[in-house]
Order: structure tokens, then C-alpha cells, then sequence
């Protein structure tokens, strides 16, 4: 979007899973045409706790979350949006 819309000195922004869009652009076009970075609460690119990781997150968590999905789709999506952005689904 930034060579499309012939933007110069943009400032990007990655929330969550999307700083790693802003780090795959930075590195993959050496920052053209952008003045500024902004990682907001962006997700680490290898979040399991192993030997070498060791402030990652239990194996445990990652399971209980495929589980929450696996078991019920829409009632853990509607959880993940009222907790994460604060918005509820309700009609």
C-alpha cells in the first residue's frame, strides 16, 4: 500500500500479530518511504517456553486455546473479542 499510494516519510503501525508485518516490511524493503515504526504489544515471532525460551508459555496454554476452538468456534471468538478489543457480539 505504501508504493501504491506514493507515500513518502509514512509511519507504520503492527498491534499484536501485525508487528510482524511492520518487522517483514522493514526488513524486506530497508524501510523505504517510511519515517517512523511503531510495534504496539507485538506478538514474539516464537512464544513457546522451551530451554532456550524460557519467558515463553507453557505448552498448556497453547492447548487449552485449540481446545476452546475445537470445542466451540463462535463462543471463543466471541470471548477473544470482548477480551481483547472490548467488544462484545451480542445482537
Amino acid at each position: 500500500m505504501i508504493a501504491y499510494s506514493g507515500a513518502n516519510d509514512a509511519v507504520i503501525a503492527g498491534f499484536s500479530m501485525d508487528g510482524g508485518e511492520v518487522a517483514r516490511y522493514m526488513s524486506r524493503h530497508h524501510g523505504k518511504s517510511v519515517a517512523k515504526a511503531v510495534l504496539v504489544s507485538a506478538s514474539l515471532p516464537y512464544r513457546l517456553k522451551t530451554s532456550d525460551n524460557p519467558l515463553g508459555a507453557e505448552q498448556a496454554a497453547f492447548d487449552k486455546t485449540a481446545q476452546a476452538i475445537n470445542d466451540d468456534r463462535p463462543k471463543f471468538l466471541a470471548g477473544f473479542f470482548e477480551t481483547f478489543f472490548g467488544v462484545t457480539t451480542d445482537a
